[in-house]
C-alpha cells in the first residue's frame, strides 16, 4: 500500500482508496511533524483535498445506493401487488365461467318448465273439452 523511497521530507505514497489514505496522511504527520517542506505540505494539502473528494463521492454513493435499495422494495411490492392483481382476475375469470354456466343452465330449466306448463295448458284445454262433450251428451 504504501511504498517510502527514502528518508527525504518528500515521501512517495501510492493511495488505494479513502482509508489508504487517511493512513498515508497519519503517517505523513507523525514523520514529519511540522518539519515538512514547501512541497511535502503542498502535497499533504493535495492528499487531504483527495481524502475530501473520496469522502464526498463515497458519501454520494451510499446515497445513491439508499435511493436504488428503496426502490428495489417499491418494484418488489408492485410485482407482489402485479401478482395479487393476477390471482384476483384469474378468480374472476374462473367465476365468470361459472356464473355462464350456471345461466345456460337456468335457461334451459326455463325452456323445460315452459314446455311443460305448455303441455300441462294443453292438457287441461283438452280435459275441459271432453267433459263439455261428455255434459252435453248427457
Amino acid at each position: 500500500m504504501l511504498s517510502l523511497k527514502s528518508n527525504l521530507p518528500c515521501v512517495h505514497l501510492v493511495p488505494k482508496n479513502v482509508e489508504v489514505l487517511s493512513i498515508c496522511l497519519h503517517n505523513f504527520r507523525n514523520i514529519y511533524r511540522g518539519e515538512c517542506s514547501e512541497a511535502c505540505k503542498q502535497r499533504r494539502r493535495e492528499f487531504e483535498n483527495e481524502i475530501k473528494a473520496h469522502r464526498r463521492d463515497s458519501k454520494c454513493k451510499d446515497e445513491r445506493l439508499a435511493r436504488a435499495e428503496l426502490e428495489m422494495q417499491s418494484l418488489i411490492q408492485y410485482k407482489d401487488s402485479q401478482n395479487d392483481n393476477e390471482l384476483l382476475l384469474s378468480a374472476i375469470s374462473s367465476l365468470r365461467d361459472k356464473n355462464s354456466h350456471l345461466e345456460n343452465g337456468l335457461k334451459a330449466e326455463t325452456r323445460i318448465k315452459l314446455d311443460l306448463f305448455s303441455a300441462l295448458g294443453e292438457a287441461k284445454r283438452q280435459l275441459e273439452i271432453r267433459e263439455s262433450k261428455s255434459n252435453a251428451n248427457t
